[in-house]
């Protein structure tokens, strides 16, 4: 049988089984329009004999055979999310006319729906151009041909064995820093953002919250078990789930793996898409608890009760997202005390030193009704039970305050928040302004009490000395004697010591004294009545 003919028996074989399965890709549909046949192009003349040899020899080729150049089953190069991925190619046609027409592609690549290793449909295409093209340069590129195939292998396959990694239950808690992707109301992920911090890769829970998003367990399944391309035993055994689904891609599959983890951010407290790339292991700075202005005696007692709360979690499993309808075996915590005490750097100071995740909500964030709040607190604490994690509600003073006979929106509010703690299973550090005004009922709830004093002379100077050292400033003794005395808290001292930082940087250097002194005339602080800038920093000793 020669070439062409079997060129139109694949077409006819691919339109027979649906080509580019019409029932998922529904816009495709449009450009048929009972037309299939004769868009079907069929290689004709003298250079649909070319051989795949050939090809590489020359690397050039016109739009009418680029169809040639895609068997079933090659590996080939395309997109997702802006980033390079390999996949393997499935089918493939011509759609349109004239300048509109088009090369459509069916391929796969491996992705991961937190239980077992998931083949992905992702169709591509090679818009009509005029003339001829370097086949490395389409927008969809076999592997094979590529003049760089080895080290793009090489890429591949070590992003691939690190996405592997990362499906571990032990490795959801990373570090990133870099572009991300997020979905509005369960779309497709188009919106961009700058995530650097702490985040979670929970793939699971992903999938349950983004459903028009998820990977599609039981079509993928059918489709990849009746495939006609060979399929590749590693992933039949990650199709299973359980233990299997762990066992490591060979090396030609784990090529094929997605470019993104999916997860939830920290920092930005949305589900979102990272890429494999940006993830890093956490340092988890085990100084961090010098940092705290605090009696030794209370830094025991809050370190000791989470990490006994964080070890007894971990011992069980929790079911995710229903709570026991017993009294919560969790810890509530109350930190009171004026702003920049330290209260919020006290859940920091757990969090780092238990190496555990931090959720950090203001109590605006619930929502002004009591049906959002309820809704918010049951999601949020079930994402602390189920990581193991540590949830701080700053400034809670609205919930905590006794209950009136006026205000019932509120009383209805803070019942609701009382019975959260009560069923709570996690870790929840409370902070307030003022703990005068406490509902009695909150008493029983809370394990734990800790007032925190405002800061006095000594207690600044050790913040400035702590905090300019880890930007690597110095300002000598005296220095920190006249800082010290100036009225502020610890967040205004952070805020100043940032300011200096980045003037300092600006002009290629670590902190001065004189550094600081400028930011805090800036902002209207009064340094010293007997000297000027000048004069202070020439005092002996300072620098």
């Amino acid at each position: 049988m020669n070439r062409p003919s079997q060129w139109l028996l694949y077409h006819l074989v691919l339109l027979s089984a649906g080509i580019i399965h019409l029932a998922s890709f529904y816009f495709i549909t449009r450009l048929f329009n009972g037309h299939l046949i004769t868009h079907v192009e069929l290689p004709v003349t003298d250079a649909s004999q070319t051989t795949q040899d050939d090809s590489r020899a020359d690397e050039e080729v016109d739009f009418e055979h680029v169809g040639d150049h895609f068997t079933p089953g090659c590996i080939i190069l395309t997109e997702l999310h802006g980033q390079q991925v390999a996949a393997r190619f499935d089918k493939g046609t011509y759609l349109g006319e004239g300048r509109s027409k088009s090369y459509w592609i069916l391929c796969s690549y491996m992705d991961w729906d937190g239980t077992r290793v998931v083949p992905v449909e992702k169709l591509a295409s090679i818009p009509y151009y005029p003339g001829t093209k370097t086949i490395d340069k389409l927008e969809c590129c076999p592997l094979a041909f590529h003049p760089d195939s080895a080290a793009i292998e090489q890429q591949l396959r070590e992003r691939g064995r690190r996405w592997e990694a990362l499906r571990s239950h032990d490795r959801w808690h990373q570090a990133y820093r870099g572009d991300a992707r997020y979905s509005e109301d369960n779309t497709p992920p188009t919106g961009e953002h700058i995530a650097r911090g702490r985040i979670m890769l929970d793939v699971a829970l992903w999938q349950a919250g983004s459903p028009k998003d998820a990977v599609c367990i039981e079509q993928t399944l059918r489709e990849y078990n009746s495939a006609p391309t060979p399929r590749c035993d590693c992933v039949l055994k990650g199709l299973q789930g359980g233990n299997s689904a762990m066992s490591p891609l060979c090396d030609d599959c784990v090529m094929l793996t997605s470019p993104i983890v999916r997860g939830f951010s920290l920092d930005k407290m949305r589900w979102m898409h990272f890429f494999v790339h940006d993830v890093e292991e956490i340092r988890f700075d085990d100084r961090a608890t010098k940092l705290l202005v605090l009696e030794e005696e209370k830094k025991k007692l809050i370190m000791t009760l989470a990490k006994k709360l964080i070890m007894t979690l971990a011992k069980r499993q929790v079911n995710y997202p229903k709570y026991r309808h017993v009294d919560g075996r969790g810890a509530v915590m109350l930190l009171s005390g004026g702003p920049g005490t330290g209260k919020t750097l006290t859940a920091e100071v757990v969090a780092e030193k238990l190496r555990v995740p931090l959720f950090k909500m203001n109590a605006g964030d619930l929502g002004s009704s009591p049906d959002a709040v309820e809704k918010r607190l049951n999601r949020y604490m079930g994402l602390v039970s189920r990581w193991r994690a540590i949830l701080v509600l700053k400034d809670c003073d609205v919930f905590l305050a006794k209950r009136t006979k006026h205000d019932l929106v509120r009383n209805h509010m803070v019942s609701i928040f009382l019975r959260m703690l009560k069923y709570n299973e996690g870790i929840v550090i409370l902070t307030t302004n003022c703990i005068t005004d406490i509902d009695p009922a909150f008493r029983d709830r809370i394990r734990l009490i800790v007032e925190y004093p405002s800061l006095g002379v000594a207690a600044r100077r050790f913040v400035w000395d702590t905090i300019l050292a880890r930007a690597g400033g110095f300002v000598g003794a005296k220095g920190l004697n006249v800082l010290s005395k100036i009225d502020l808290n610890g967040r205004q001292i952070d805020n100043m010591v940032r300011m200096a930082d980045l003037m300092a940087e600006q002009a290629g250097r670590y902190i001065t004294f004189e550094d600081v002194l400028r930011v805090l005339k800036m902002r209207g602080y009064t340094i010293s009545k007997a000297h000027t800038i000048s004069e202070l920093v020439r005092l002996q000793d300072l620098i």
